[in-house]
């Protein structure tokens, strides 16, 4: 996902994609800039529990990916957490006892976690500056309606032109 890593990390994420594009092309991109921690902690921990069933989903089905079960509800419990500055929601899956499978090599005491979801999120200057040190050059930014923020952005590849060309001629 664009943007949604640690600055750096996104803009190198971003850099190939403003290398690959020509002047004529265009990029759309939804982007979540919502900071509000409290609209943010709602938005992942709804009361119907759909963002973890959608996780609990996806780690019952590695499972047969794997060729081993070494995911089972009852043994595992869904954590998320929010930090500020940026604002960052993280998702884990701890351990609630010991899961172990040999042909795996998994050995997970209780307490052990897995980390496997961050969710960045980024106010649209913050951004700005990720598409311009990628060499991108955003376009036009459309807020959500009813939100003072933008939700996505249409992005060109930067050229760099001189400020004065000349035509020298022999």
């Amino acid at each position: 996902m664009f943007g949604n890593d640690q600055f750096d990390s996104a803009v190198s994420s971003l850099v190939p994609w403003a290398r690959a594009m020509k002047n004529s092309d265009r990029m759309l991109l939804g982007l979540d800039s919502e900071c509000d921690e409290d609209e943010v902690w709602a938005s992942y921990h709804d009361s119907q529990g759909v963002w973890e069933d959608f996780i609990r989903s996806g780690l019952r089905a590695s499972n047969e990916l794997l060729g081993h079960k070494w995911f089972s509800d009852e043994d595992w419990q869904v954590v998320g957490s929010l930090n500020s500055n940026p604002t960052v929601h993280n998702f884990r899956t701890c351990a609630l006892k010991r899961v172990k499978v040999p042909e795996l090599g998994l050995d997970f005491s209780a307490g052990d976690s897995i980390d496997f979801f961050e969710s960045w999120k980024y106010k649209p200057e913050i951004m700005r500056r990720q598409f311009k040190a990628a060499g991108l050059q955003e376009l036009k930014c459309w807020k959500a309606p009813g939100k003072a923020f933008c939700k996505s952005s249409q992005l060109s590849h930067l050229h760099l032109v001189p400020r004065y060309t000349r035509l020298v001629q022999h």
